[in-house]
């Protein structure tokens, strides 16, 4: 189900902040800012179990690279996991504030809550300019219901911040090959480093990372999450550009791109 955007165009745009610089001051751990300086800094004394490696992963200083030559030209961006409770709608808002002139899509399911539950959040992410679709990631026919509203091939990216359950990643980026243009850019976030932050979080997807080191070097990826017919269309559509490592040497950032 989609909510459209109140207005496509609107005053948030900030040409005198770089895309990290916007990611700090809406709180987003896509940023560089110290965690400590953020309102949500201090969380990880409260909660160790859950909270002891929270902190900004510098993912925009990889995304700036990608996008920056698009922040006064027509642009499209889907990105999928938008409701951090640490930071909610953070990323959207850093959209809105970094591109001119953007179609602007955000996909969540709020952790599975009712739709009407969160109406008023749902308005607000219309007024900064984003369109909302309520979709679970891992849903065949919600991917269906997501293609019948954007048109094919028509993304310039696609920034993948869900569940981070592995066989959702990888079904998301089969699902995308549909929706991004040739020459598109997706991102592929928070995949654990397999010797410090393995299965950390009550999920474990580190095995994506030796997925994607194998598809650069093989052009093969060898993984269980997702049929082998679904992986076939995936090493036929996509190159890897790079893998980010964060700061911390805790998740890397993976950036495929569409043939």
């Amino acid at each position: 189900m989609i909510f459209f955007q109140k207005n496509k165009k609107t005053d948030m745009f900030n040409s005198d902040k770089n895309l990290s610089e916007l990611a700090n001051e809406f709180e987003t751990d896509k940023g560089t800012a110290d965690k400590m300086q953020l309102s949500w800094g201090n969380w990880s004394a409260q909660s160790e179990n859950e909270f002891k490696y929270l902190d900004t992963w510098g993912y925009t200083t990889v995304y700036e690279r990608y996008m920056q030559k698009y922040r006064s030209e027509e642009v499209s961006l889907l990105e999928v996991g938008v409701c951090d409770h640490r930071c909610p709608f953070a990323s959207p808002k850093m959209w809105a504030s970094y591109f001119k002139n953007a179609d602007l899509y955000a996909v969540d399911n709020f952790w599975g809550d009712k739709l009407e539950n969160r109406s008023k959040e749902i308005e607000y992410i219309n007024s900064v300019g984003v369109n909302f679709i309520y979709a679970d990631q891992n849903s065949s026919s919600d991917w269906d219901e997501i293609e019948k509203i954007i048109p094919s091939n028509s993304l310039d990216f696609i920034i993948e911040d869900g569940s981070h359950y592995p066989h959702h990643m990888m079904y998301t980026l089969y699902r995308s090959i549909k929706l991004l243009k040739s020459g598109g850019i997706y991102f592929m976030e928070d995949i654990q480093n397999p010797k410090t932050s393995k299965g950390y979080w009550g999920y474990d997807n580190s095995n994506i990372l030796i997925n994607m080191l194998f598809f650069s070097l093989n052009n093969k990826i060898p993984t269980e999450y997702i049929d082998r017919t679904l992986l076939d269309e995936i090493e036929s559509n996509f190159i890897i550009k790079e893998l980010y490592l964060d700061k911390n040497s805790l998740n890397y950032l993976s950036v495929l791109q569409k043939k």
